[in-house]
């Protein structure tokens, strides 16, 4: 049995997964509600605000150091970021 291989869709970036946008939207509202600047983001974990916009954006999957790390920072548990 050959299986169908379906076209990719140029809206979503290839290789994020579900969970991985539903971080990106999290971190953002976080980020927001806490009333926190990417800038303000990135300095306090050291990743830099280009980098806290490229993971918001979904331009950059998000390591599990990366996301424990905003967590601490956003003083939040790890899963909030990923569960709605």
């Amino acid at each position: 049995m050959r299986h169908r291989v379906r076209p990719c869709d140029p809206k979503r970036p290839i290789g994020l997964s579900t969970a991985s946008a539903r971080s990106e939207r999290r971190i953002r509202a976080v980020r927001e509600a806490q009333g926190l600047s990417q800038e303000d983001l990135g300095r306090a974990t050291k990743l830099g605000c280009s980098r806290i916009d490229r993971v918001e954006r979904g331009a950059q999957d998000t390591s599990l150091d990366d996301l424990l790390l905003i967590a601490h920072v956003l003083d939040v548990p790890p899963a909030d970021l990923v569960v709605d």
